[in-house]
C-alpha cells in the first residue's frame, strides 16, 4: 500500500491510498488514521479509486476506526471503492454501516464538510 495526505484543511483530510492493502500494511494504515484522531479531524475520506484489493487485515482497521471515529463526531467515508472492494465489504455485510461515497474529493468535501 501506497499512501499520502493529498488535502488537509478546516479538519477534513482526503487520504489516497493506492495498490492493496493487506497484512503486513495494517500497522501503516492504522498509524495514519490514528493520527488524524489525535489531530482533531472532522472527516477523514479513504480515496480508494486506485485500490485493487483489501485483506481482513485491512477491513479490521476500517471497521475500527469507523467506530473511534463515530463515536468522537466525526465521520470516516471511503471514496471511489472499485466494485471488487465495494463486493468485499458488502459480502462481509459492512457496507450498510460504513460511509460510501462517489465523486471527486473537491466535490465530496463541500458536501461533509
Amino acid at each position: 500500500m501506497n499512501a499520502k495526505i493529498v488535502y488537509d484543511e478546516n479538519s477534513t483530510v482526503v487520504l489516497q491510498t493506492v495498490g492493496q492493502i493487506e497484512y503486513e500494511d495494517r500497522g501503516e494504515l492504522n498509524a495514519l488514521l490514528e493520527k488524524q484522531l489525535e489531530l482533531g479531524s472532522k472527516a477523514v475520506l479513504l480515496d480508494f479509486s486506485s485500490m485493487n484489493y483489501i485483506g481482513s487485515a485491512g477491513i479490521g482497521v476500517i471497521a475500527q476506526f469507523h467506530k473511534r471515529f463515530s463515536s468522537g463526531g466525526a465521520n470516516l467515508y471511503i471514496l471511489n471503492a472499485q466494485t471488487g472492494i465495494r463486493q468485499i465489504f458488502n459480502n462481509i455485510g459492512l457496507s450498510s454501516r460504513l460511509n460510501f461515497i462517489e465523486g471527486s474529493y473537491e466535490d465530496v468535501i463541500k458536501e461533509v464538510s
